[in-house]
């Protein structure tokens, strides 16, 4: 039985170090890119929690028994430390460069005197007591990630299930430290659970490097590189406003035209400059793109608009509907960045809110595409004009406010 688990145990082991190999060189790639500070962040919790585990498995080569449950409360304090800061960094506590300093003093102080005044109790007490410490800077991270989760950060949930993960791998590798002999269920847990640990900080990792990557792309090169709205090119709008409407005349059916004006755009490009202006359609552009349906289809429209094309609706009001949620979402405020160096792409300067007006049309059998679309950002413009900041015309042709 004993030879049968013991390479159970490394087999377990052995994934998990070859998963750490990956998100090391996931974060290598990404400081590679310029990125240092979503791949110094990740990288370090990566190889932090690699060498704890290779502490309370053994394999570092330490004989003393009380010198390796003081190398371990150092390294577990740290690992600790570092992905409480990753957390707060996921659910936005460390946007603004004045409260990301307060966290990390508070971090590092709190390490500091854990960690010394476990060294002055005997080495088994002090690992327990600094063991414990780590556990509450978890345990105050994940309270932090729970009331995001209620506002409905998706981030969060990413946050909460790494915390848990470091939590029941942290505990299992403690069972592990004070006892040799600890079954090889123990070393799964702890294994399993560490590879869940490296998989979120890989999620985490990703979604900020493709994040940043496409958005330093956007700041430096504008209108000219689309995925400034990863949406369609000007060009590429009037060819699915084309094919739209000619599926319209051979079908005989109407087209839903909502347009949608940004108004302050320019007031914007004065204050904080283009770079300003890029940023806020690159935000503007992803939450329209997330809030449309599947069957509607968007591009750009001008360099202050996009346009939205819906066929084969049962309902008008279900446009007017959508033109409520559009504006409602597109309407959050934002912090925007006013540079496009790396480590600046994240700590934004200008507070803004875009003054978002949508214009609703129903393009009957026989009206040219192009006046329709005209008709649509006209009265997205004079959108701007009513609480709810969406228009279309009534049964008599008069502009009014659609209702909710």
């Amino acid at each position: 039985m004993v030879a049968f688990m013991q390479p159970l145990v490394a087999g377990f082991w052995g994934a998990f170090f070859g998963a750490a190999a990956l998100m090391v060189a996931g974060a290598v790639a990404a400081y590679i890119r310029a990125l240092r500070r979503v791949a110094m962040m990740a990288g370090s919790a990566s190889l932090l929690y690699v060498l704890l585990a290779a502490c309370y498995l053994r394999i570092v080569p330490i004989d003393d028994a009380a010198v390796r449950l003081r190398v371990d409360s150092c390294v577990f304090l740290i690992s600790t430390a570092l992905f409480g800061q990753l957390v707060l960094a996921m659910v936005g506590h460390m946007r603004e460069p004045a409260a990301a300093r307060r966290w990390r003093t508070g971090f590092a102080g709190y390490a500091i005197v854990v960690a010394g005044t476990s060294f002055l109790l005997p080495a088994g007490s002090g690992f327990i007591f600094a063991t414990g410490g780590g556990f509450l800077i978890g345990a105050v991270a994940l309270v932090l990630a729970l009331r995001r989760a209620q506002r409905g950060d998706r981030l969060a949930g990413i946050a909460i299930l790494g915390l848990v993960s470091i939590g029941v791998s942290g505990s299992a590798l403690t069972v592990i430290a004070l006892d040799r002999a600890a079954p090889w269920q123990v070393h799964a847990i702890a294994a399993v659970a560490g590879i869940v640990y490296l998989s979120i900080i890989a999620i985490v990792l990703w979604m900020r490097f493709s994040y940043l990557i496409e958005l330093q792309q956007v700041m430096r090169h504008g209108a000219s590189y689309d995925p400034i709205t990863r949406m369609r090119t000007h060009s590429e709008t009037g060819q699915m406003v084309g094919l739209a409407f000619f599926d319209r005349k051979l079908k005989g059916t109407a087209v839903g035209v909502i347009a949608i004006s940004i108004g302050n755009l320019l007031a914007l490009e004065q204050l904080h400059g283009r770079v300003a202006v890029h940023h806020g359609l690159f935000v503007s552009a992803g939450r329209l793109r997330r809030i449309l349906p599947g069957g509607v289809e968007g591009g750009r429209l001008g360099e202050d608009g996009f346009l939205a094309l819906v066929r084969g609706f049962e309902d008008i009001n279900m446009l007017a509907q959508l033109g409520h949620d559009v504006v409602e979402r597109m309407s959050r405020p934002v912090t925007l960045s006013t540079s496009t160096e790396p480590g600046e792409l994240e700590s934004g300067q200008a507070n803004w809110v875009a003054q978002v007006g949508v214009g609703i049309v129903i393009a009957g059998p026989g009206e040219p595409p192009s006046a329709a679309i005209a008709r649509a950002r006209t009265l997205s413009r004079a959108a701007w004009g009513f609480p709810s900041r969406v228009a279309w015309q009534d049964g008599s042709g008069q502009l009014a406010e659609a209702p909710a």
